[in-house]
Parts: C-alpha cells; structure tokens; sequence
C-alpha cells in the first residue's frame, strides 16, 4: 500500500499559493509536485481531492486578482446554482477595479472599460483562462 500523501491541516481541502504555503513552512517545492496537490495555474494549487468542477477554477483565479474583484457572467451564473453556466474547462470571468492593473495572469485577456482588448496571453495545461473586464 502507498503512503499516505502529506497534507497540512491548513491546505487540506484548500485552494492555495504555493509560495505562500512554502514560506509558512508547511510545503516544500518537491511536495508541491506530488499526487496530493492539483496545479491550476502559475503559483496556485488546490487539494488534489477537491472536485473538479467550475468553482474550482473560480477559486484558483480570485486567488491572482486583485482586491475588489469580482466573479461574473457566467462564472457568477455557475456559482449560483447555475449548474451548466461554465465547466471546468471553461474561462472565468472576472470584473477588477478601474484602477487596477492586471497583467498576464496565465491566459489572461484584459479589456478596457470600452470593451477593447488591451493584451491577451495563451494559456497552457490546466491553467484556468480568465476573462477579465473594468468596472465602470
């Protein structure tokens, strides 16, 4: 029988940054890696036993935006009881605030309060794609 993976209480059933879990003392770089802990994008990982659904993806995203965002469309429908709004697979979507600035966060694409696209960057593996706009 295989061991038993190493989870601190603090993570376990959690979505988290890496970094943050490393320079508390509670994970090295080399556990991160293992079969315990899902990566869902750069410094973000979740419980490996965590369901694998749309909120997940939520979760890992508001974890890389800044403070005041908010979860929309139909990433809000989803969270809200919505159950076929978005899939695992599917973008987030995200408002921030006006005067935030947002910068690649994985595939990230970033609209002006007009709706134009100011950048966009292609995502890779299970990264979740956030589909971010500016609140009026």
């Amino acid at each position: 029988m295989p061991p038993q993976p190493h989870r601190p209480e603090a993570l376990a059933w959690q979505v988290f940054r890496g970094s943050d879990a490393i320079r508390r003392g509670l994970l090295t770089r080399h556990q991160l890696r293992g079969a315990a802990w899902l990566r869902l994008g750069h410094d973000v990982y979740a419980d490996a036993r965590l369901d694998r659904d749309h909120a997940l993806i939520c979760r890992a995203a508001i974890l890389r935006m800044p403070a005041g965002s908010v979860i929309a469309g139909p990433s809000a429908a989803y969270l809200h009881g919505v159950e076929h709004a978005a899939g695992f697979g599917d973008e987030v979507h995200v408002l921030v605030p006006r005067a935030a600035r947002v910068g690649s966060q994985g595939a990230t694409t970033v609209t002006s309060p007009g709706g134009a696209r100011l950048r966009s960057a292609g995502g890779s593996g299970s990264a979740p794609r956030v589909v971010s706009g500016c609140t009026r």
